[in-house]
């Protein structure tokens, strides 16, 4: 997993054999190497986002295989550890209009609140769903995300309300690996599954329980992205077999 500076001059990668932040330039140089000396399963990532925040510009967070959220310096090579699960973590998302806020999903089905100045999870909410393989908050509405479960399903949520989901769609056959928020509309989600299929889906429309957009995919979807500046451009890569982004035009 990558992920970029707020100033977009750096990015981190990692995964269960790296984590290391890069110098964005004509020659690609790497300025840390954070798996040096003694380490151990915090180490070991599934997803990493750097904080979109200015003033938290030093911190990104991590989502570590032993169910850990790691949150790293890096002009200190400091990292805070904060778990409350002992599954995977699959996914990290800060909060864009609140930096020491951070949104966790894991492998037991919860998605947890962290404020990063305090240790202790400030907030569990409960799909009731399998397990979470991605988050994504709103640009426009800030205060809502939306989340994909193993079972097929996609949820949408306030973050100041934990007790109940918004919205839950019965989205995919088998699991829902990715979900990302329209930049431009704020009613336009799209998701992507194994099964093959992108759908994009209208929360004004949602009685109706069919996608307003559906396209075949070639293999199963790992990841879908709306493209800026194009509202009605999406990207795709798969999981398996296909090497290749996709870009799909949605009218």
């Amino acid at each position: 997993a990558i992920s970029t500076s707020p100033d977009q001059s750096f990015v981190v990668a990692a995964g269960r054999e790296i984590l290391k932040t890069v110098k964005i330039g004509e020659k690609m140089e790497v300025v840390k190497n954070f798996r040096v000396g003694k380490m151990n399963l915090n180490y070991c990532s599934c997803h990493v986002q750097w904080n979109p925040s200015e003033s938290h510009k030093d911190l990104f967070a991590t989502a570590a295989t032993n169910g850990a959220v790691v949150v790293w310096n890096v002009e200190r090579k400091h990292k805070e550890v904060y778990s409350d699960s002992k599954r995977t973590c699959n996914r990290v998302c800060w909060l864009p209009k609140s930096p020491d806020l951070l949104l966790s999903g894991s492998q037991d089905g919860a998605i947890r609140l962290w404020d990063i100045r305090t240790r202790p999870c400030v907030g569990i909410f409960n799909p009731n769903s399998d397990s979470v393989r991605d988050i994504q908050f709103s640009k426009s509405h800030t205060n809502y995300f939306v989340s994909c479960f193993e079972n097929g399903t996609v949820q949408v949520w306030d973050v100041r309300k934990t007790n109940s989901h918004l919205h839950k769609i019965t989205a995919h056959q088998g699991l829902v690996l990715s979900v990302d928020w329209n930049l431009d509309d704020s009613n336009l989600i799209v998701s992507g599954g194994r099964d093959r299929l992108i759908k994009v889906w209208d929360l004004n429309k949602l009685n109706s329980g069919k996608p307003a957009i559906s396209v075949q995919a070639a293999s199963s979807v790992a990841h879908v992205s709306w493209r800026p500046g194009h509202k009605f451009q999406i990207a795709s890569s798969a999981s398996v077999v296909d090497s290749k982004i996709h870009i799909w035009d949605t009218r």
